[in-house]
């Protein structure tokens, strides 16, 4: 028997921190799938039922759509996945990404920064990107915590 569920965006953000990468990649490519079939928005909610069962996913009756948070869930599955963590007090900037390999590259511009935007292309090791603060450094790994 498949085990069915409705994870939230949470739910991969969470997985990715305590180390379960490839349930985080699955869940997160699912639900950014899943918003192909609604317009590019993910609902508030969708019925957990098997892909076996379905063939596209099946909105929960109740669920708002679109819903605020649902609307930029995008956000915290890309930034968990890049294991992305920025400290301005120590100077750097620690990414250590495990996105999956569907997404293909990875572009961010205007990524938050004291004195303005930096662009970036990812995957890394190593980053390519332009205009850093001479002061801040970008480093593959995990952050001062």
């Amino acid at each position: 028997m498949v085990a069915a569920g409705a994870p939230w965006f949470m739910t991969a953000a969470g997985l990715v921190r305590y180390g379960f990468v490839k349930e985080a990649q699955q869940i997160a490519t699912a639900l950014l799938e899943a918003a192909q079939y609604s317009d590019g928005r993910l609902p508030e909610l969708l019925c957990g039922f098997d892909r076996e069962r379905f063939t596209q996913p099946v909105p929960y009756p109740t669920a708002c759509s679109p819903q605020a948070w649902a609307a930029t869930a995008p956000i915290p599955l890309v930034t968990s996945l890049m294991r992305y963590d920025a400290h301005v007090s120590r100077g750097g900037l620690w990414l250590d990404p495990v996105l999956p390999e569907a997404y293909g590259d990875l572009h961010i511009t205007n990524a938050p920064w004291p004195a303005a935007g930096l662009p970036s292309t990812f995957p890394v090791p190593p980053p390519t990107s332009k205009g850093y603060p001479t002061a801040w450094r970008c480093t593959g790994g995990t952050g001062p915590g």
